[in-house]
């Protein structure tokens, strides 16, 4: 798997996640532990560590600097 993606089947899943909470994240419905849940994360703060890494910013900066996604 790795040789194929470049990625540990983890990270892949991991990233899979964060992509899919950017839409729930831009439509403001939710708040970020619901969308961290709906996404298969443990914890918010599991949610925001994994999104940090993967984006450079917390959810709620994220939010905050792309109002109009």
């Amino acid at each position: 798997f790795k040789q194929m993606t470049g990625k540990t089947v983890t990270q892949y899943l991991t990233d899979y996640r964060i992509r899919q909470s950017l839409q729930l994240l831009s439509e403001g419905r939710y708040s970020i532990a619901q969308v961290a849940e709906q996404n298969g994360f443990s914890s918010p703060s599991r949610f925001a560590s994994a999104f940090r890494r993967r984006m450079g910013c917390n959810p709620k900066e994220y939010i905050h600097q792309n109002p109009f996604l």
